[in-house]
C-alpha cells in the first residue's frame, strides 16, 4: 500500500494535466491566426474595399430606396471582416416617413459556387441580413447584382434585388440597373447573368 501511494504521488494529477492542455489548446488557434495575419493582409480578397449598396424595401406599404456602404477587409480572428451601414431617403407626400439609419456588425463573406454570400448581424437592431451576389471575380466588375433577404420596415419577411458598386450611383441609374437584372416569373425572383 505504501509503495502504491508513493508511485501515484509522483505521477501528475490528471485534473492539472487536463487544465494545462485546455489552456494550451485555447492559445494555439489565436496564436496561429495572429502568425498568419501578415500573409492574409498581403492576399486580400478581390471584393475587399469600399462598396456602395442599393436595394428597395417597404415602409408603410411604400417602396423605399435603401442605400449604404459595405467595407470588406482582412480580419485577425476571421478571414474577412465586413461592416455595413445603411440609410434611406424620406418618403411620403411631405417626406414625413423617414426610415431609420441601420448599422450591422459581425459580417461574414463566403465564396459559394459562383456566388458571394454576405451575412450581417444588426448592431442597432435585431436582424440578420443576407446578401447573395453573382461572383464577378476575377474581373472585379464595378457594379455587381444580387439579392437580399431579411425583413422590411413593417417587420414582414422580405427579399428583393440588390446591387453593390464601387462608386456612388444616381437614383435613376439604381432603378434602371435593378430592373435590368431582375426576372420575376410567377412567385420566383431571380437574376440574369447579364443585364438586358
Amino acid at each position: 500500500m505504501l509503495q502504491y501511494l508513493s508511485v501515484s504521488a509522483s505521477e501528475p494529477n490528471w485534473l492539472i494535466s487536463a487544465a494545462v492542455g485546455a489552456v494550451l489548446g485555447a492559445l494555439v488557434v489565436p496564436a496561429a491566426n495572429l502568425a498568419l495575419y501578415p500573409a492574409r493582409r498581403l492576399q486580400a480578397h478581390p471584393m475587399a474595399g469600399h462598396w456602395y449598396s442599393y436595394h428597395f424595401s417597404y415602409l408603410s406599404g411604400q417602396p423605399v430606396l435603401r442605400y449604404g456602404t459595405i467595407v470588406i477587409r482582412t480580419g485577425i480572428r476571421t478571414r474577412h471582416v465586413i461592416e455595413r451601414h445603411s440609410s434611406a431617403s424620406p418618403i411620403g407626400p411631405d417626406l414625413a416617413l423617414t426610415p431609420p439609419v441601420l448599422s450591422y456588425r459581425g459580417g461574414s463573406l463566403i465564396d459559394e459556387a459562383d456566388h458571394i454570400v454576405m451575412t450581417f448581424s444588426g448592431k442597432t437592431h435585431r436582424e440578420t441580413l443576407v446578401y447573395r451576389f453573382l461572383s464577378r471575380i476575377p474581373s472585379n466588375a464595378s457594379v455587381i447584382p444580387g439579392v437580399w433577404m431579411a425583413y422590411d420596415h413593417d417587420l414582414n419577411p422580405a427579399a428583393g434585388a440588390a446591387i453593390i458598386s464601387r462608386e456612388p450611383l444616381a437614383d435613376s441609374d439604381i432603378r434602371r440597373l435593378l430592373e435590368s437584372w431582375v426576372v420575376s416569373e410567377g412567385f420566383a425572383l431571380h437574376l440574369r447573368k447579364s443585364p438586358r
